[in-house]
């Protein structure tokens, strides 16, 4: 498919990317996700990477082989 314009969805749709479903955004209408199921979710820009909440912030990182883990609460 090809857009030109905005793309509207209904709550509870959810769009898949990948031949192996790769990445997947969703939203119940309340909460959005964002899934990169099989691999990296990589966040690139030119300049800034702005991440606006108007509730708490946390980023939780798992561990992975022998790297720690890292969790950061922000209010």
């Amino acid at each position: 498919a090809a857009f030109n314009h905005d793309a509207t969805f209904v709550d509870n749709a959810i769009i898949k990317m990948g031949a192996g479903v790769d990445l997947t955004l969703s939203s119940n209408g309340t909460n959005g996700t964002i899934d990169a199921a099989n691999g990296d979710l990589v966040l690139s820009a030119g300049d800034d990477v702005n991440i606006i909440a108007d509730d708490n912030f946390e980023l939780t990182t798992l561990q992975v082989g022998m790297e720690s883990i890292a969790q950061y609460n922000l209010v």
